[in-house]
């Protein structure tokens, strides 16, 4: 699924618009961020992620990002199963640069996208019940859009470091499925509000 996405990723990348209209050029980026999830029961991490900067004006430049948060689930938490949560954001949008054409200049980001997941829970935890024989749990990706403020640091003319402090809103659904040889197939679904905060350090170079 992740791969469908990152070939238009790569073709734009190569193609035309990766010029830049003439207003810079376009860059490739790598970054390292400490996620903060605010849920109860998931440990913060950090993560890593990559993606490219491509400019449409002075002020303005487009981007494509992707990344991959890690979230271990403790019992703290009523709604999961101790286990592993993996959320991948695929994200694009736009950076307002406020003051181009100095050393350092403040940026704003503001974009959306759609976020991947993938859970792994522990059967160990799980109450060994003679008439329950099958259980399972899935959390469900959604859409997000991101937005935050940072500061952008030129080092020389084709490579940038930047420092941004953005907050993700989104919301993700909890399936539950429980087959009874009494009760029958059981299906509960649960959604609940995930805004992490995420503290990103990138590296930008120009090509």
């Amino acid at each position: 699924m992740i791969f469908i996405f990152t070939l238009p990723m790569a073709f734009f990348l190569f193609s035309s618009l990766a010029k830049g209209y003439g207003y810079g050029r376009s860059s490739l980026f790598i970054d390292l961020s400490r996620v903060n999830s605010r849920q109860t029961g998931w440990q913060d991490n950090w993560a890593a992620g990559f993606g490219a900067v491509f400019p449409l004006s002075r002020h303005f430049t487009f981007f494509l990002n992707f990344s991959r948060w890690g979230f271990q689930i403790s019992a703290q938490d009523p709604r999961l199963i101790t286990g592993r949560l993996t959320l991948s954001p695929l994200t694009a949008g736009s950076y307002f640069i406020l003051l181009p054409r100095y050393f350092v200049s403040p940026v704003i980001s503001l974009g959306g996208g759609y976020i991947f997941s993938q859970y792994r829970f522990d059967q160990k935890d799980l109450i060994a019940i003679p008439e329950i024989i099958k259980f399972r749990k899935d959390i469900k990706g959604n859409f997000a859009w991101e937005t935050g403020p940072g500061l952008l640091v030129r080092l020389s003319p084709r490579a940038v470091v930047w420092l941004f402090f953005e907050r993700f809103q989104t919301s993700l659904k909890i399936e539950t499925t429980l087959v009874d040889l009494n009760l029958g197939t059981i299906k509960r679904s649960e959604t609940f509000r995930f805004t992490p905060y995420l503290y990103r350090l990138g590296f930008q170079v120009s090509f």
